[in-house]
């Protein structure tokens, strides 16, 4: 089910039968993910491809998002290093790009002496499902990844869930 309130954000709840355990059936859970979270939330947005970075500025600013695109992983790195400590509430970088990639990228971010850039929640986005990828990832210092083609609403809530569990 979907209510959505213009200027005030949307609410999605999804049921999700759960399976027989042990011959007890367990009650149908309701999980209800608000992306009234990402009312705001200022995006940096590291995108070579000028039709992906533009697809996925809509998606987010649909959102309530606030997006700032680098057209690679060097513009990102610049982009983050001269703004204020906080302005920036999360990255999305794409992992294949000239100049620099987004593993380098998030690799220098997080060697920044600021407090943000140990902090910052970047998550990578790519058409790469492999699994090796996602160590690589986490080993660069993404939290986590999106896979591509983006599902606008999917990417909703991977960004509230990662924020929630970072806030804990």
């Amino acid at each position: 089910m979907v209510e959505s309130s213009e200027g005030q954000g949307s609410n999605f709840i999804v049921d999700l039968p759960l399976s027989e355990i042990a011959g007890r059936k367990k009650p149908v859970a309701k999980k209800t993910v608000s992306l009234e979270r990402l009312q705001g939330l200022k995006v940096l947005l590291a995108e070579d491809v000028g039709i992906n970075a533009l697809i996925m500025k809509s998606v987010l600013e649909f959102r309530g998002c606030i997006v700032t695109i680098a057209a690679n992983g060097k513009e990102a790195v610049e982009a983050f290093s001269e703004s204020k400590e906080n302005e920036f509430d999360l990255i999305i970088t794409d992992l294949k790009m000239p100049v620099m990639d987004g593993f380098e990228a998030a690799r220098m971010i997080r060697a920044m002496e600021r407090s943000d850039a140990k902090t910052i929640p970047i998550i990578a986005s790519t058409a790469d499902a492999f699994s090796d990828t996602k160590g690589k990832i986490l080993e660069a210092g993404m939290n986590c990844r999106v896979v591509k083609p983006i599902d606008g609403d999917a990417l909703g809530k991977v960004i509230v869930e990662l924020l929630a569990k970072l806030e804990k």
